[in-house]
């Protein structure tokens, strides 16, 4: 029984922490099983993978190192290491989500001073991956935390993106741009600010929503539900409306998805990924949309889309959109493509607030001209 490696997996939700059960490494394969008092709380953490039953159970899928894909979006960054003492290296500073990881079923709050650093920009380091840092941040955004669980008076969750090596100079301008005219489109958008170096380099943040100054909040991936690798693109918009009615159950986050996938196409973001699109759950154990993030221009994958819509990544046109909306019986979908066409229409008044250069806002705005004449 040497070759037996195990660890207890915890929900924590409005400061209370449940026992969500045991995952363990037998002999080179991953099992899980839910603790018999948490089957009785009824809330389902994971559908699709490993709904809320008793007994323990195999994960046979390949993606995520064999970790079932609740476990991996606890992860910051969605390729890294995915092994069980990865897991019990995450906490509260430098996971996502609400489920934390022990050696034993009753989590030890360790007992040590508070310890926090603040982040110098000019000093961050880049690597040839894009990388995320999470912060705090105060209410002036004045000043940056990390390496602190607690959050300080004043202060909120953020997290910034560390642009790759090989990035454009103005990649962080750009996305922060581009939540700016999603918000135009109505979708929802956390919060985002662009925080600049003494140099005048700039980083984007947008402020967490998988967590509060009060409460951790469970969240999931579409990845993570489905056990999808993102660079294989076998997902299609129309599975993500479907799974989005199934575990919502609620209408309107359909019709969410469904304006979602509208700025998607119309705005060029051909990477957005089922890495990006995910689900909350709050302490009732009800499930919404979570609020977008990660939309940026992009070629996409040898100019295709890395998620298909009706079938298609190449040759998107509006007609797909209007497809997807009927199969989907969305009512006001025609008011919904007005909006969020005519929110990309200005693109260039966005560009312009964040400071985009003119030459690439042109060359962007010629596409998204051609995109939304189809």
């Amino acid at each position: 029984m040497k070759d037996i490696k195990q660890i207890y997996v915890h929900l924590k939700m409005k400061n209370k922490s449940y026992n969500v059960g045991i995952l363990a490494d037998i002999r080179g394969k991953i099992y899980f099983e839910y603790d018999t008092k948490f089957l009785k709380t009824g809330f389902e953490l994971s559908l699709f993978k490993l709904p809320l039953k008793s007994g323990a159970r195999e994960n046979k899928d390949s993606e995520f190192n064999s970790i079932f894909g609740l476990f991996h979006d606890s992860f910051l960054n969605p390729f890294s290491e995915n092994s069980l003492e990865a897991l019990l290296n995450l906490n509260e500073k430098n996971s996502i989500g609400s489920l934390q990881y022990s050696k034993t079923k009753k989590i030890i709050d360790e007992k040590s001073e508070p310890f926090y650093e603040t982040v110098i920009l000019s000093e961050i380091q880049q690597s040839s991956e894009e990388k995320k840092l999470l912060i705090q941040v105060d209410k002036r955004k004045s000043n940056i935390l990390y390496n602190k669980e607690i959050l300080k008076e004043d202060y909120r969750y953020w997290m910034m993106k560390i642009p790759a090596l090989n990035s454009p100079s103005y990649i962080a301008n750009l996305e922060y741009a581009y939540s700016l005219m999603a918000k135009k489109a109505g979708l929802e958008i956390p919060n985002s600010y662009l925080f600049r170096t003494d140099t005048q380099e700039v980083y984007y943040a947008i402020q967490r929503f998988d967590r509060d100054a009060k409460e951790l909040f469970h969240i999931h991936t579409l990845a993570g539900l489905l056990h999808r690798d993102a660079r294989l693109h076998s997902l299609d918009y129309d599975d993500f409306l479907s799974v989005t009615l199934a575990i919502t159950k609620n209408i309107k986050d359909v019709d969410k998805a469904f304006r979602l996938v509208c700025f998607i196409i119309l705005s060029h973001s051909k990477n957005y990924n089922e890495n990006s699109i995910a689900f909350l759950m709050n302490n009732k154990g009800d499930w919404h949309l979570a609020p977008a993030t990660n939309l940026i221009f992009a070629y996409g994958d040898s100019g295709k889309y890395s998620i298909k819509i009706m079938g298609e990544r190449s040759w998107v046109k509006m007609e797909h959109l209007i497809k997807l909306a009927k199969a989907h019986d969305i009512k006001n979908s025609m008011k919904v493509l007005e909006e969020v066409s005519k929110a990309v229409a200005s693109w260039m008044s966005f560009a312009t607030i964040a400071n985009v250069p003119r030459e690439e806002a042109l060359k962007i705005d010629t596409i998204l001209n051609r995109i939304n004449q189809k």
